[in-house]
């Protein structure tokens, strides 16, 4: 009878710690799926990687993106990649994640005067050309 009971007593608690097991880890997807959407809703991004040699200006307008040579030779291997396009509000753009040897700087803030279009230079002053990299939130 003894062993019975010490049977019975395990599968319980076997049982028992499977559901434990169970009803975390459906709680910790829910919570993981949760944090996801709040992380994409507050994390609008746009990113942008070229090949620049002396001044370049990269326009963002919802998007779209545009660029234009202020001098020096076209941007080559350009591509970029909109999370969700720019808003048409005034809303603050910052830069990050900026890569390459020269100046990258937001020279227009997206405003309604100017088509909620935001403006980014990079100037390469070294001679040749370089691989530039950011990203712009909001």
């Amino acid at each position: 009878m003894t062993r019975v009971s010490l049977k019975a007593i395990f599968a319980i608690f076997v049982s028992l710690t499977v559901v434990a097991c169970v009803s975390l880890a459906v709680r910790v997807h829910a919570q993981n799926a949760s944090d996801q959407a709040e992380t994409s809703r507050a994390s609008a991004f746009i990113t942008w990687r070229g090949v620049v040699d002396d001044k370049v200006e990269v326009a963002f307008q919802g998007s779209n993106v545009r660029t234009t040579i202020v001098h020096g030779k076209p941007v080559e291997n350009q591509d970029y990649h909109v999370n969700q396009p720019m808003p048409s509000d005034n809303v603050t753009v910052a830069l990050s994640r900026v890569e390459g040897r020269g100046t990258v700087k937001i020279v227009q803030q997206p405003d309604r005067d100017n088509g909620f279009t935001t403006i980014v230079r990079i100037h390469d002053r070294r001679g040749g050309s370089d691989l530039y990299k950011f990203s712009l939130t909001w």
